[in-house]
C-alpha cells in the first residue's frame, strides 16, 4: 500500500460514523467480529481489539474524551469504555437496535433506533432515557450542530432528514407542536420565575446562578439572567461527597 492510499484510508476512517479518534488512537467498530479495533494513528497498526457484544455499530467520545461509547445494536445497549486503559466501564440499555449516535456538547447521546423508527436521548453517565422522538423508517445517521441547538437524523427507507430543535413559537401549528412548546417554554418560565422570586426575596443584587442538568445546554439561550453552566454539577457533587466519605 503506497503512502497516498494510507492517507486516504486515514481520512475515510475519521469521517466514518463507525470510527472515532482519541489521543493518537483510532477506534473502529467491527460488526461481523463483534469487537472494536484500536489503531495507532501514526503507524496505522492495530494495537488491540476489545470484545463488546453482538454487532457493534456507532462509536463516539464524550465531550472531554474521557469515555468511549459503542452502540451494540443486536444487544440493544451502549457500552462505555475507558479510551486510555481500554477497559469496559459499564453498559446501559439504549432502546431497540441502536445504530448510530452523536454526542451532544452537554454530554447526552442522541441515538437512532432503527427498528422502532425513533431517535432516543440518553444520559450516558446514568444510563437514563431522557426523551424519545418519532422519526422516519429505519433511522441511520445522526449529527449535531456545533452549537448544540439542532440535531439531524436521517431515515433510510423514507428518504427523510429530520431536524430536532427547540420550538420556535409558543403557539404551535398542531397538537404535537403545542405540547412540545408547552413543555419547553413552561419549564423555562418556571425557572425564570423561581430565579426572580429568589432574587426578590433575598434582595441579592448580583447572584451567581448555576444552570445544570442534561438539558441545560438546550434551554440556556432562553434564560433571562446571566448564569454559569455546568451540565454535570450534580454528578460532580455526588463524586465529591463520595470521595469525602471514602477518605
Amino acid at each position: 500500500m503506497n503512502f497516498n492510499w494510507i492517507k486516504l484510508l486515514t481520512i475515510a476512517i475519521f469521517l466514518s460514523p463507525f470510527a472515532t479518534y482519541a489521543k493518537d488512537r483510532v477506534f473502529v467498530t467491527n460488526e461481523k467480529s463483534n469487537n472494536i479495533s484500536v489503531i495507532n494513528a501514526e503507524t496505522l497498526i492495530v494495537e488491540d481489539t476489545i470484545d463488546v457484544g453482538d454487532r457493534p455499530r456507532g462509536i463516539g467520545l464524550s465531550p472531554d474524551s474521557s469515555e468511549l461509547y459503542v452502540a451494540v445494536s443486536e444487544e440493544n445497549k451502549i457500552v462505555v469504555i475507558d479510551p486510555n486503559s481500554l477497559k469496559i466501564l459499564r453498559d446501559f440499555e439504549a432502546g431497540s437496535d441502536p445504530e448510530t449516535f452523536a454526542v451532544h456538547p452537554s454530554g447526552n447521546i442522541y441515538i437512532s433506533n432503527e427498528d422502532d423508527a425513533k431517535a432516543s436521548v440518553y444520559d450516558p453517565k446514568t444510563g437514563k432515557e431522557l426523551a424519545v422522538i418519532k422519526v422516519g423508517l429505519e433511522p441511520e445517521g445522526v449529527a449535531i450542530s456545533p452549537d448544540g441547538e439542532r440535531v439531524i437524523v436521517t431515515s433510510e427507507s423514507t428518504n427523510m432528514l429530520h431536524v430536532i430543535k427547540f420550538p420556535e413559537n409558543v403557539i404551535g401549528r398542531n397538537t404535537e407542536s403545542n405540547i412540545q412548546s408547552g413543555i419547553m417554554y413552561g419549564a423555562i418560565d418556571s425557572i425564570n420565575g423561581m430565579i426572580q422570586r429568589i432574587i426578590n426575596e433575598t434582595k441579592w443584587k448580583n447572584p451567581s446562578i448555576i444552570v445544570t442538568g442534561g438539558f441545560s445546554e438546550l434551554i440556556k439561550s432562553e434564560l433571562d439572567k446571566r448564569f454559569i453552566i455546568n451540565s454535570n454539577l450534580t454528578l460532580e457533587g455526588l463524586n465529591t461527597i463520595h470521595n469525602l466519605i471514602s477518605n
